[in-house]
């Protein structure tokens, strides 16, 4: 399913986003 892998992609940036605030925090 495309939006599955949408969805994985997504989630995968909101981690990497989160995983750098809290580097630089």
């Amino acid at each position: 399913n495309d939006n599955t892998i949408c969805s994985r992609l997504r989630n995968a940036k909101v981690e990497d986003l989160w995983s750098l605030t809290s580097f630089f925090d």
